[in-house]
């Protein structure tokens, strides 16, 4: 069920490949997901201020609520880049760590072939198809912000 999800068989990898660094992986995940949530209230602030002004117009009274609403959107983005930055670093360096275990994974496994395989198959074709799982685990897992 999972491998016929690529989401899920790709987050598992990179769960996998994460050991040693789940913790940080979790907490970069929840820090994207907060800052996600972050981002998406941008609508809704721009409601509150529209509602306010179609309701009552611009007035002395509801000056500081439709200053304080339209202050909002800084303080929206400090906390969006207060928690995308950083979690896009560890993602980054999460990415390079799994891409480099899954590379040497396979490297492993083809390193221990016999020599009779090695002779069999080109070495240029085996090259490129163990170059493209830890290329797409990596781009995933450096991606992974955005599922």
């Amino acid at each position: 069920m999972l491998k016929s999800n690529p989401i899920s068989y790709l987050f598992l990898k990179l769960w996998h490949y994460s050991e040693g660094r789940r913790k940080q992986t979790a907490i970069y995940m929840v820090m994207s997901w907060f800052a996600n949530l972050a981002h998406l209230c941008i609508p809704l602030t721009f409601a509150l201020i529209l509602n306010e002004v179609q309701k009552n117009g611009v007035t002395e009274r509801n000056f500081p609520y439709l200053v304080f609403l339209t202050s909002l959107f800084i303080f929206r983005s400090l906390v969006t880049w207060a928690l995308h930055g950083p979690s896009r670093y560890m993602e980054e360096s999460n990415a390079f760590l799994n891409r480099a275990r899954y590379k040497t994974h396979l490297f492993g496994g083809v390193l221990r072939l016999p020599l009779a395989w090695h002779a069999e198959h080109h070495t240029g074709d085996s090259t490129d198809k163990m170059e493209k799982g830890p290329s797409g685990l990596g781009g995933y897992t450096s991606n992974s912000f955005r599922v």
